[in-house]
């Protein structure tokens, strides 16, 4: 019974292969999932859900699909406490109302790590827009009084950016 799980340079996860793991061993009582892969093609992060119900920590080093806020919300069955995920072409299709919805479901002090590559064209004017996006709502400084513990924090190659969720837009900011 693994409560964490790390699985490496495999070339396509799938449904399939998620199946054909639960055979050899016990998925059930996962909390924690590493995974990388060498795939470029996006991945629905809601297979890890439906296969780990138990998920609260979930770390993908690979391309996400563009509704991937929408599928952890559908497919999730434990608050997350953390979610750290890799953009390389678009941060996909979301508003910033609704990352605060997103962030407000999960566990107070849920940290999102959103990690850009450096290396594919256009990434730094999307780490620029992200990094623009968060400041209208969220704040820079965890020692405001409405500063709440769960935070965004965006890294791109040695820029690192931590944003916090307001309290006032937080549901569990009663603390």
């Amino acid at each position: 019974r693994p409560a964490v799980l790390s699985l490496k340079a495999y070339l396509q996860y799938s449904t399939r292969f998620f199946e054909t793991l639960k055979l050899k061993i016990q998925l059930a009582y996962v909390t924690s999932l590493v995974v990388q892969t060498q795939s470029s093609n996006p991945f629905d992060i809601s297979i890890f859900f439906n296969t780990f119900p138990r998920l609260q920590s979930l770390r993908y080093d690979g391309i996400v699909g563009k509704s991937w806020m929408a599928d952890v919300l559908r497919s999730q069955k434990e608050k997350l406490r953390s979610l750290d995920i890799h953009f390389s072409e678009s941060l996909g299709d979301w508003t910033i109302d609704e990352l605060i919805h997103f962030m407000e479901v999960q566990h107070y002090g849920f940290n999102l790590v959103i990690r850009i590559g450096t290396i594919q064209k256009g990434n730094a004017e999307m780490f620029h827009n992200i990094r623009n996006l968060l400041r209208q709502q969220f704040y820079t400084d965890r020692s405001l009084p409405n500063s709440s513990r769960s935070k965004v924090i965006v890294r791109s190659g040695m820029n690192l950016f931590i944003f916090y969720l307001p309290k006032n837009k937080s549901i569990e900011a009663i603390v």
